[in-house]
């Protein structure tokens, strides 16, 4: 194919992002309030500053941006066998993407820690968990950010156990996921009631709602488990839908951030064409408008997980 036919395949192309990309028109996505972090590849941690500047750090775990933003939790897993330490760090943010002081909260040599979050107060850490002879279902576990006060939440799971605990704004409640079902119970671990099906669930700054994803959506249901409702899809010309998932309101709750994953071409083998699923990182007004993809990554990242933090 000459030159100029790629050029002009290539301008159509450009032309069609800029005119039908599901942004929803104006510019209220781009608008940030807080810090964005979002992990790649499951060891790139991202963060985006409100002032569109952005920061890699390299961490190996499940991480996620602390409520007020000034710091990130994540847990490790090194060695095996009688070597084996599953760890729970914090590290600060002396800036949105200046790193701080970091420290360990929690180290166990039994226990595989699969994902962690912090209390909006600072003082807590949630985390799912499971032993590493059994290798069983992940059950639910909180501790002090001193490492004091570790405290087992959940028992007898069964599938593949609870995961994704996350606590309310006053710190009263822990929400969670467990076998394609959201559950909420009371922080010290009692009154668990299922809140509707669904998964990635996340608290709204005041918590009277939750947002969280299913079949590829995102919706949002009152907290009490009424009004539940999905979150309208932008229309937009891209050949494959748009798969949303790992949703979490903005620190002022207007809008949200989420993953999201759409069928590409990725490469030739074998004189056949290979596709694979393209993720990037999205926001968006509660209402679905304004729409706007935050990153422009290779075919070959996938995004992990996102979180939003950080003072409205």
């Amino acid at each position: 194919m000459k030159l100029a036919t790629w050029l002009a395949l290539l301008f159509l192309c450009l032309s069609l992002l800029a005119g039908c990309g599901g942004g929803g028109g104006g510019s209220s996505g781009a608008r940030r309030d807080g810090t964005i972090l979002y992990v790649a590849n499951g060891y790139e941690v991202h963060l985006l500053a409100p002032d569109g500047s952005e920061m890699l750090y390299m961490i190996s775990g499940y991480t996620r941006i602390s409520p007020d933003g000034r710091s990130i939790v994540y847990c490790t897993d090194s060695g095996t066998g009688s070597t084996f330490v599953s760890e729970v760090w914090i590290r600060g943010l002396d800036s949105p993407l200046q790193k701080g002081s970091k420290h360990r909260v929690f180290e166990s040599s039994t226990l595989a820690v699969k994902d962690c979050s912090m209390s909006y107060d600072g003082n807590r850490i949630a985390f799912a968990a499971c032993g590493i002879q059994t290798n069983g279902p992940r059950e639910l576990y909180v501790v002090n950010v001193d490492g004091t006060d570790l405290h087992q939440l959940t028992h007898g799971s069964s599938g593949m156990g609870r995961y994704r605990p996350s606590f309310s704004p006053d710190g009263s409640k822990i929400i969670y996921e467990s076998g394609g079902a959201i559950e909420i119970m009371n922080a010290d671990g009692s009154g668990a009631t299922p809140l509707c099906s669904g998964c990635d669930p996340c608290y709204s700054p005041d918590g009277a709602e939750v947002v969280f994803s299913e079949g590829g959506l995102i919706w949002i249901i009152d907290a009490d488990g009424n009004n539940r409702r999905q979150v309208p899809q932008v229309p937009e010309c891209a050949p494959t839908p748009l798969s949303a998932r790992c949703p979490n309101f903005s620190p002022d709750g207007t809008r949200i951030v989420f993953v999201g994953g759409r069928e590409e071409y990725f490469k030739h083998e074998y004189n056949k064409p290979v596709f694979r699923m393209q993720t990037q990182v999205y926001v968006m007004d509660i209402d679905g408008s304004h729409r706007t993809q935050m990153t422009l990554l290779a075919a070959s990242h996938d995004i992990d997980e996102c979180s939003w933090g950080g003072s409205p």
